[in-house]
């Protein structure tokens, strides 16, 4: 009987073990990548992605349309080959078009 209820317990810690460790600590924000990027880009020295991610927090966030073309233009001009940047560039071209 003492055997059968040791291993209960056993059983009984493990799964609160793993139930404990597999609950998330803290859920991001939708737009923590694109805020620590503009942080990034303030002080102007910043990689290509940083930069391009601050453009489409700039485009999407603060609709600044002006400011955007102008971060992603800077992150297109460190790493021509950034997706990040010419997908921003192509959602600014995009919207032109149908605003236009």
């Amino acid at each position: 009987m003492s055997v059968l209820r040791s291993h209960c317990r056993l059983a009984l810690l493990f799964s609160t073990l793993s139930l404990a460790t597999a609950c998330p600590r803290r859920v991001p924000s939708a737009t923590e990548a694109l805020d620590e990027a503009v942080a990034d880009v303030a002080d102007g020295d910043a990689k290509a992605r940083a930069w391009a991610l601050a453009g489409l927090h700039t485009l999407f966030v603060t609709s600044d349309a002006g400011k955007a073309r102008a971060q992603l233009d800077t992150a297109v001009q460190k790493d021509a080959a950034d997706p990040w940047a010419l997908m921003g560039q192509l959602v600014l071209a995009d919207r032109q078009t149908r605003s236009d």
